[in-house]
């Protein structure tokens, strides 16, 4: 694990509304696995933290182009965050990692696909990253969830 007294360099992005900090973990040594789910506790603190509603880690993928790892605020993993891909994208095309168009990301939740759409008028910096989520499932019926009782 990571004391706090260990370096660790990162990006803060945002997308409507919800914050991540992002570790790129292809330039960067990622942490040890054992230390995610207390870092992103830590990372995320808004109070004694960087503070961010996740913290994703940008990966290297033998299937996939890339790998998104997110981690909640309270530590756990998550299968996938809309706004938080949408982020790792815009990191991969500013940090020159993807000269592509669109690219795979494999995720928890399975493949994803986005696309880096240049904006007019305004050098190489997109004006949007989309990506695919499919339907919305609305239906309680459609939503996994799990209950604990007690």
């Amino acid at each position: 694990m990571q004391n706090s007294s260990t370096p660790l360099s990162f990006t803060k992005m945002h997308g409507l509304g919800n914050d991540f900090v992002m570790l790129d973990c292809i330039r960067h040594a990622a942490p040890p696995e054992a230390a995610l789910s207390d870092l992103s506790q830590r990372v995320c603190d808004r109070h004694f933290g960087v503070g961010g509603d996740g913290l994703i880690l940008i990966l290297e993928d033998d299937e996939a182009d890339y790998r998104m790892r997110m981690f909640n605020p309270d530590g756990s993993e998550s299968e996938m965050c809309g706004n938080g891909i949408r982020c790792f994208g815009k990191y991969l095309f500013d940090a020159a990692l993807i000269e592509a168009k669109a690219i795979s990301v494999a995720t928890m939740q399975g493949l994803q696909h986005i696309e880096i759409v240049p904006g007019q008028n305004r050098g190489t910096n997109p004006l949007q990253v989309r990506v695919d989520m499919g339907a919305p499932r609305l239906l309680r019926s459609q939503i996994p969830m799990l209950i604990h009782n007690g």
